[in-house]
């Protein structure tokens, strides 16, 4: 089974250019490709799908904060550090060809989620 998993995402930043009447957003993506062999009701996870951030603010009272050597007494800075981690899980479920009587998708799915849930 080949498994391609995509996760992206419009980046923060854009640049936008006056020769295009359309913003031109920038797409941050990051992708895993996997070739596995599973047997029927097997799990498996993909994972390394990682993204790390950084971001840095600074408040305070106006012209104050900017007062050499008083200023820290005036303003406050805070630096957030966010780390996330893509996991996928896949359980396939192999079903012979001409099966008749077969429970349909959101069947299924109802019954993955009993069983989750514990119910």
């Amino acid at each position: 089974m080949k498994i391609n998993v995509k996760s992206s995402s419009i980046a923060e930043s854009a640049t936008v250019s006056s020769s295009q009447s359309v913003l031109p957003f920038d797409e941050l993506s990051r992708e895993a490709n996997a070739n596995v062999l599973v047997r029927d009701g097997e799990t498996i996870v993909i994972g390394g799908i990682m993204k790390d951030t950084g971001s840095t603010s600074e408040s305070g009272i106006p012209f104050l904060k900017d007062i050499p050597v008083l200023g820290w007494l005036f303003k406050n800075a805070r630096w957030q550090k966010d780390f996330e981690e893509l996991m996928v899980f896949i359980t396939p479920r192999i079903v012979a060809a001409g099966s008749e009587n077969l429970p349909s998708a959101e069947q299924l799915w109802r019954q993955q989620l009993r069983t989750t849930e514990g119910g």
